[in-house]
């Protein structure tokens, strides 16, 4: 999910709408008037009353209209190409223009719909027809309003769901009356007989416009609490995203049933959500109160912090008795599927262990019990239902870091400690400690076993092999046995060795790329499985049940390796990248295809390789256009075809681009060349600005190019640029057309 709020746009936070033209700019109706994002600039539009915009929508022909208070038209480019608002006001009765806010804007083929509480505005060409509601009853009568199929709904309270004719009379729809008490707030395409009807206070119905035959659809599970729903719409992948006032926004299958509740734990900044739209790329947009949010709906990835309970920096990952836990500087928490106060059953939130609120590196499972590495010795945990778990702490003091059972002999673990390599084996009830074992004193912080033995990673001493027949020996081992890989083999130690198993093997992570170590010849090689990472440093990795090697490059570069053909891993670049400056500490992967990916930003979950709708591409635009000082293209529209003379005393050119393209616009990547200037392409920067000046006279190309988060890189359309010589002044006789594109 991405925020987007004062500190981004500039004005009020409270948004009403949204909406996206064909280029992928978007437009949203907000308190201080109109906002046009694209992706790189935010820019406002007052409205000549100063009025809050409250409803957009764009006509088949990509003019962009909206509705506002006492406001209403149209926005239009300048000569210049930048949007100007074109009043509609003077179109209605002079006694009619003071009504209210426009809710509901209705850009079609059968022309242009504007929905008050008090009247409905229909302008078809010169004329305008002026609807209101019949009856006595309340002036604020016409709730909101539906395009859908080719006809334009109205939902009137006490009275029912009306449908224009086109005799352009409002008559009660088929059914319609079903809907008196239960106010209609989207009425979206169902399937060949159905309408969705989403209500403010009863759910979901499907309604059948041409009998009017009505069924309701329960959502499932049922929410504890009645929701107030504000607006609805189809997802790529045909769900239901259900904005509400109070719950944030609820996604539901086509059968009813509750998929996710995206509210105030899950990052939104605003649990009362005035309306959803589906993007071209398959995002979610929620206007609310607090601003506007891009949510990955069904996205592979989810993600844990403090807003759901989960405090510190994340540095251990455990699933014991089927439940999750993490370990972080915090203390230990626990996954709890369904909190207290959950709208819906799914609402995952993590709750702190009672007793456990030191930092914690690691935990492993001894049968119904669970042992815990912290800063502060070992500790033994036993879960009970419905009540505290029970907490000991074990007679190994100073930190702990890691924990490995022992491959031969059940109910005994080793410890990594900063004080060397400890054994802990099972007596009774209770424990017996053995410290240090195998000679063992470096500080050691992780643990994995091979068929080889038990491999130590340490900190600054490289990484250590206890032979199995060592660990079979238990008191009698000879520790002149233990074999050190070290600098003396050519493995980098100036930090941290961590081991781990990749397809059977112990492979060694340094700061200078991964390599596997053969105890037989004492012989130090790279790592197949990492060979597309050279010698990156790698701080963490993990293999899944998919064969991917997941992993983390220090701050730089978090990702997953696929197995391919010849035995060759490939970086997967579909993998969406996690925050930047985050670094991983832990990666656990579990059976089912679960990844759990934890650090210095909190948890994230990797649901696995789902199927996907597919995405559709970026654009990259040219958003502003300068020739010798002056603008020639402001962003509203298309690119001109012909712009005025390039004097060559004006002989500068910057441009401003823009790939429309999300989530995390941010982190686009943008390069230039001038043809006529330009020997090669710019080095890719996230800058998106790019000035030529003291241009010689002659003919030159722009050309950019961009690449999204997803790796994809876009080209834009060329545009040629030409400089007249010393002397001839632009429109002269030997002038001709300066700029143009190919678009």
């Amino acid at each position: 999910m991405q925020n987007y709020g004062q500190d981004e746009f500039r004005s009020l936070p409270q948004t009403w709408g949204v909406i996206q033209d064909a280029r992928g700019v978007l437009y949203v109706a907000n308190d201080t008037g109109l906002l046009i994002y694209d992706s790189v600039r935010w820019q406002q539009l007052t409205l000549p009353n100063s009025a809050t915009v409250r409803s957009l929508d764009i006509s088949p022909d990509g003019q962009v209209y909206l509705g506002a208070e006492n406001e209403l038209g149209y926005l239009s480019a300048t000569p210049q190409g930048a949007a100007r608002f074109v009043s509609l006001l003077e179109r209605l009765p002079p006694d009619k223009r003071r009504f209210g806010s426009v809710w509901r804007t209705w850009a079609t083929p059968e022309g242009i719909f504007f929905q008050t509480y008090r009247y409905l505005f229909h302008l078809i060409g010169e004329s305008v027809h002026v609807h209101e509601p019949a009856g006595q009853v309340a002036r604020d009568d016409f709730v909101w309003s539906h395009w859908i199929n080719d006809r334009l709904y109205v939902h009137q309270r006490h009275v029912g769901l009306l449908l224009l004719g086109k005799d352009e009379v409002l008559r009660l729809a088929p059914g319609g009356e079903l809907f008196a008490e239960r106010r209609v707030c989207a009425l979206l395409p169902f399937d060949q007989e159905h309408l969705l009807a989403v209500t403010q206070e009863d759910g979901l119905w499907l309604y059948a416009p041409d009998t009017g035959a009505p069924r309701s659809l329960p959502l499932r599970p049922r929410p504890v609490q009645p929701i107030d729903f504000n607006h609805a719409c189809v997802l790529a992948d045909g769900r239901i995203a259900i904005g509400s006032n109070h719950d944030g926004v609820l996604v539901c299958d086509r059968q009813g049933r509750l998929m996710e509740v995206i509210g105030r734990q899950a990052g939104l900044s605003s649990p009362s959500v005035h309306w959803v739209y589906s993007d071209r790329q398959g995002g979610l947009w929620a206007a609310h109160r607090n601003g506007l949010a891009r949510i990955e709906v069904g996205s592979r990835l989810s993600y844990f912090d403090e807003a759901t309970g989960l405090e510190g920096r994340v540095f251990a990952l455990h699933r014991h008795a089927g439940r999750l836990y993490a370990g972080t500087l915090a203390g230990l928490f626990a996954l709890d599927d369904q909190p207290p106060g959950a709208l819906v059953a799914g609402q995952a939130r993590f709750v702190r262990v009672p007793g456990m609120d030191t930092d914690c590196w690691h935990m492993a499972t001894d049968g119904d019990r669970m042992l815990v590495a912290t800063g502060s010795g070992l500790y033994e945990i036993t879960p009970r239902p419905a009540t505290p778990p029970g907490v000991k702490k074990l007679d190994i003091e100073g930190r702990t870091y890691v924990l490995h059972p022992d491959p031969i002999q059940a109910g005994r673990f080793y410890v990594g400690t900063r004080r060397g390599l400890f054994r802990l084996t099972r007596h009774g009830a209770g424990w017996k400690v053995e410290a240090p074992v195998f000679g063992l004193q470096e500080e050691v912080r992780s643990l994995t076993v091979t068929d080889e033995g038990l491999w130590c990673g340490t900190m600054h001493r490289g990484a250590c092999l206890i032979p199995e027949a060592l660990l079979r020996a238990g008191g009698q081992a000879d520790s002149s046995q233990v074999i050190r890989i070290d600098e003396r083999v050519g493995l980098p130690t100036q930090r941290e060795t961590f081991v781990a198993r990749v397809n059977g093997q112990a492979c060694l992570a340094t700061q200078r790329g991964v390599y596997v170590f053969d105890p037989r010849g004492h012989t130090l090689r790279p790592a197949d499985a990492f060979a597309a990472l050279r010698e990156a440093p790698v701080f963490r990795f993990g293999q899944d049940a998919q064969g991917g090697v997941w992993y983390a490059r220090d701050f730089s570069e978090r990702g997953v390796l696929r197995p391919g053909p010849h035995h060759h891993f490939e970086p997967d670049t579909q993998v969406l990248r996690l925050p930047p400056a985050s670094l991983l500490r832990t990666i656990l992967c579990e059976p089912e295809g679960i990844t759990w990916l934890g650090g210095d930003k909190g948890l994230f979950r990797y649901a696995g390789p789902t199927p996907q709708p597919p995405r559709a591409p970026g654009q990259l635009l040219i958003r502003r256009l300068e020739t010798g000082g002056q603008v020639q293209f402001a962003g509203y529209g298309n690119l001109p075809a012909e712009l005025p003379p390039l004097d060559y005393t004006g002989n500068r050119l910057r441009c401003e681009v823009a790939l429309l393209s999300f989530p995390r616009e941010r982190e686009h990547r943008f390069r230039f060349r001038l043809d006529g200037s330009d020997r090669q392409w710019s080095d890719w920067s996230h800058e998106t600005v790019k000035e030529y000046t003291n241009l010689s006279e002659g003919e030159y190309t722009l050309r950019v190019e961009a690449q999204d988060l997803y790796g994809q890189t876009l080209t834009m359309a060329p545009v040629r640029l030409r400089i007249l010589p010393p002397g001839i002044a632009p429109g002269g006789p030997t002038a001709s057309r300066s700029v143009s594109s190919d678009a």
